[in-house]
């Protein structure tokens, strides 16, 4: 049994999937609920106080929606389109606007064309108008993400999260564990094969988490080019072409438009050969329950987010976006896009919020007034994507859930602003592990890494961890490793290491001076750092960490 270590701090609920549109049905006491055609009759059965209760469903505008069984987990707008004032009993079907058989006081909002989002017990529950015709049976704002198969366990698999489109609520990243009863194909499930996977987006935070409610799971083809999506590093050519994982491309697009039911425009960075590519037939290739296979002649989606004015600084060459959201801090990603650029460029420390208010954009109040940073510059790599950790505990406090944009600095002859926008949700309440690019280390190196310091934050009572990254494969040098062979001689280590890595992290101590310790209560300790060494590919020791 392959012995797993997760490194991601699931932030959603423990709650299993309950049952959706808890229907009310007849006032008798033996009613029995069951789904049913809500087009037919009333059942009943030998008994005459036993009735059937209908789908949950409810009329708006004229139309009936009924209860799909699916939960949207799309970033959305937080405004709603009208409540159900009235109800019928669940046996019925309603017959007047705002009228439901499951009850009344939910909230809804208008979804995509033929489709409605009804708030349930703080779950939006997807309803459908059966009279309209769909491309998809699964709705494309319900969670779905790509995976690869670490370990098949026998009625359920463990897999690494390769890609989740920015568009969710609740991004699943890191290793976790699906039941395979939802299975599409019979086909034997083999270690290293790529799934597609739909899901309620529900976590068991156990040790390794546990999605329990998957919709479906679809095997996809593996080879040349993929994954549908793969963020990575891609770079412009001296004959103006581009190139990404050893193909070539005549054209980078940056196409914007909007998801269904999101607040804004989100924006997709694609390698084509074809430059009449639009933003639907992208979206339709990333968020389609059937399976595309890729060909040669396929676009690669190499970058994406929320679109933002502040996004994409063209004098500089370089696009931001946002990934690792937590409430107390993110990554941003500098997609340093232009070779044409030959200035260096640099970003900052420098960084402020701002909140979406549903009209425009308010820079947001600081839990300080005596403040300021560090005037420093960290290159971004030309013509390639460089990470930055940002975090503001210190300066904003933990952000409630909403939208939000955080304006970062690019830093060439002159200073440019730039803007990521991300959203928190009520389910966000952990820390961000960003393993980061490497090209020293597989990602299951780092990702073992991340394990072991998580397993040592994991004894230190009280303490909250908001974000743990790797830095850079620059700090494996010789003098490094020498320093990692004299901690090791110290520590009664025999090993000869020939390799380390260091992580660094944010997060807050102990607010009980008692727990405290060394630390300072109540504080939020930023850029902490982590050393770790091996020998030869063995072992990861955890040989120091502070500043």
């Amino acid at each position: 049994m392959r012995k797993t270590k997760t490194i991601t701090a699931i932030l959603c609920s423990l709650a299993l999937l309950a049952g959706c549109g808890n229907a009310k049905g007849a006032a008798n006491t033996e009613t029995t609920s069951v789904v049913t055609n809500p087009a037919t009759e009333v059942e009943t059965t030998s008994s005459e106080n036993q009735t059937w209760d209908r789908i949950p469903s409810v009329m708006i505008d004229g139309v009936m929606y009924q209860d799909t069984g699916y939960v949207s987990s799309a970033i959305g707008c937080g405004t709603m389109d009208g409540e159900i004032t009235s109800e019928v009993d669940g046996s019925e079907l309603p017959a007047k606007d705002n009228q439901s058989n499951f009850g009344t006081g939910y909230a809804w909002q208008r979804g995509s064309e033929g489709q409605i989002i009804v708030v349930i017990d703080g779950r939006n529950e997807i309803f459908r108008d059966p009279e309209h015709p769909f491309d998809s049976d699964i709705p494309a704002e319900v969670l779905n993400f790509r995976a690869k198969v670490l370990e098949n366990r026998g009625g359920s698999l463990l897999v690494s999260v390769m890609d989740t489109p920015d568009m969710f609520m609740l991004p699943v990243t890191g290793e976790c564990v699906i039941p395979t009863d939802n299975m599409e194909s019979e086909d034997i499930i083999a270690d290293g094969d790529i799934l597609r996977v739909w899901s309620d987006g529900l976590v068991q935070e156990i040790y390794p988490p546990i999605l329990p409610n998957v919709y479906r799971i679809v095997k996809e083809e593996a080879g040349p080019g993929e994954t549908s999506l793969s963020l990575g590093e891609y770079h412009q050519n001296a004959d103006g072409t581009w190139s990404y994982k050893e193909k070539s491309y005549q054209y980078r697009l940056m196409l914007t438009g909007k998801l269904p039911n999101a607040v804004g425009e989100s924006f997709y960075i694609v390698l084509s050969n074809n430059k009449d590519v639009s933003f639907e037939e992208i979206s339709h290739r990333l968020l389609s329950s059937t399976f595309i296979p890729e060909t040669d002649d396929s676009p690669a989606v190499v970058n994406m987010g929320v679109y933002d004015d502040l996004c994409n600084v063209e004098s500089a060459g370089v696009l931001v976006s946002a990934f690792y959201t937590t409430p107390y801090g993110l990554t941003v990603l500098f997609d340093q896009y232009d070779n044409q650029i030959s200035e260096e460029l640099l970003t900052g420390e420098h960084f402020a919020l701002d909140r979406w208010t549903g009209e425009n954009w308010s820079p947001m109040d600081t839990v300080i007034s005596d403040y300021g940073f560090t005037d420093i510059g960290y290159p971004l790599k030309k013509g390639g994507m460089t990470r930055k950790v940002f975090n503001w505990d210190w300066l904003y406090g933990k952000l409630e859930p909403g939208r939000y944009r955080i304006r970062v600095q690019v830093i060439g002859s002159e200073v440019y602003e730039a803007a990521a926008v991300f959203t928190i949700s009520s389910g966000d309440t952990g820390a961000a592990i960003d393993v980061g690019d490497s090209g020293l280390y597989s990602e299951q190196d780092r990702l073992d890494v991340a394990a072991v310091i998580l397993e040592e934050i994991s004894s230190w009572e009280g303490c909250e961890l908001h974000q743990l990254w790797y830095t850079s494969d620059e700090q494996n040098t010789a003098d490094n490793i020498r320093w990692m062979n004299e901690l090791a001689e110290g520590q009664g280590l025999k090993e000869q290491f020939t390799e380390c890595m260091q992580f660094k992290s944010n997060y807050h101590s102990p607010v009980d001076p008692d727990k405290a310790g060394g630390w300072e209560p109540d504080e939020e300790y930023t850029n902490w750092e982590w050393w770790l060494a091996r020998a030869d590919g063995g072992e990861w020791h955890l040989m120091t960490w502070g500043y």
